[in-house]
């Protein structure tokens, strides 16, 4: 369903700007934001960040 409001929506799945050289520093960023004093749903161990933006490097 929501790939399919990606789709219609035409909603990049991707960061053309975002290398894999920035998932590390990216990661420590969003890790120390989260247990700053922002709260957040799910808190999130640096590899489980890591891995959702992985996804968003473009091949």
């Amino acid at each position: 369903m929501v790939e399919k409001l990606l789709v219609e929506l035409d909603l990049p799945t991707v960061v053309k700007e975002l290398k894999q050289t920035d998932i590390t520093a990216l990661a420590d960023q969003a890790i120390k934001e989260a247990f700053g004093v922002y709260p957040v749903p799910v808190v999130m161990t640096r590899f489980e960040c890591e891995e959702i933006l992985r996804e968003l490097v473009p091949e």
